[in-house]
């Protein structure tokens, strides 16, 4: 079977839900592609579908990926399109999906277990339907995963260690960009997870590195912080990782809704700890989960940041979408 799995390319839920289904059918590591909320990442894998629809596709899996109204025609094309070469599209996520994006997208799939779902992440739904429980390795590994993309501080500190590592290491190679690049780096980790290990020196070294740069640009983001209304704060930084900042500016001031808008790539990552992040979120073109979502932005609208003033711009227009949005 020439299988061909998508999945979200910012955390380990991701990978993990990709390692599984390779290690499941044992599909070839130049079939895992790796993509965002934004038009340019869906577009590109959209690109290296059709390229192996010439091979003939018999399953496409889409994980770990929510919906957003600017990608819905994009992904109905996807499924169109391997549908009519004879193939099968099944999608495992647990983000919101609003009625019209399940009627749209969803029911055109042959399996979709899809919208916000409190008790399971996509791990763990493709472990739960792909039938893999009973493994050791498998079982743990579903476990950590967990853990990771609910927030939740495991009791073991090797496995605190571990998620720390994934989201550093994970981070340094979205920094690589959209494209073949980034792949192959974020394909090694899901290589070395399908294989039954947790991880290898190499993985380890980048994510020790990305952690130091992690660390000092936090450092630098904090001192310069923004507050917005509806009792939102923001900052600004090159790549850092998202949950990463979110907490470290919530524990610094105490807001409910902690935005870090990364100035490399143009994007914006909300956490939060009572405010439905998504209502903003999917308005803007991105999507998530209640208290953590993201969305991307066009950087010339603020200069790209190169000013205080831009960034001023930036804060007073978030302050009127979310006076419109939350009231």
């Amino acid at each position: 079977m020439n299988i061909i799995s998508v999945t979200h390319a910012s955390d380990i839920d991701g990978l993990g839900s990709a390692a599984l289904i390779k290690m499941k059918y044992g599909i070839q590591s130049g079939n895992i592609f790796f993509t965002d909320y934004s038009n340019k990442g869906v577009l590109y894998v959209e690109k290296a579908i059709r390229k192996k629809l010439k091979e003939g596709v018999s399953v496409l899996f889409l994980t770990d990926l929510g919906m957003n109204d600017s990608l819905e025609r994009i992904y109905r094309r996807i499924i169109t399109d391997v549908k009519r070469s004879g193939g099968k599209v099944v999608w495992f996520d647990h983000h919101v999906w609003s009625s019209e994006q399940i009627r749209n997208v969803a029911s055109l799939c042959d399996v979709a277990i899809v919208g916000e779902n409190e008790r399971y992440c996509a791990t763990e739904i493709t472990y739960r339907n792909l039938k893999m429980a009973g493994r050791r390795f498998t079982d743990d590994f579903v476990k950590l995963v967990h853990y990771s993309d609910f927030n939740i501080t495991p009791k073991d500190p090797g496995m605190r260690r571990r998620i720390g590592v994934y989201a550093m290491s994970i981070m340094s190679y979205n920094t690589l960009g959209v494209g073949e690049r980034r792949d192959r780096a974020l394909r090694h980790v899901v290589d070395v997870i399908s294989e039954g290990r947790l991880g290898d020196a190499r993985i380890d070294g980048d994510a020790k590195r990305f952690d130091m740069l992690n660390k000092k640009r936090t450092e630098a983001m904090l001192g310069s912080l923004y507050k917005a209304g509806h009792d939102t704060v923001i900052g600004f930084s090159e790549s850092i990782q998202s949950t990463f900042a979110g907490g470290a500016i919530m524990d610094k001031t105490g807001c409910d809704l902690a935005m870090y808008v990364n100035v490399s790539k143009g994007t914006v990552h909300l956490r939060s700890r009572e405010t439905d992040t998504t209502v903003l979120s999917s308005s803007m073109g991105g999507g998530g989960h209640p208290h953590a979502s993201g969305f991307p932005i066009k950087m010339e609208m603020f200069n790209n940041f190169r000013k205080e003033s831009d960034r001023r711009k930036f804060v007073g227009f978030i302050e009127r979408k979310m006076d419109g949005l939350y009231g």
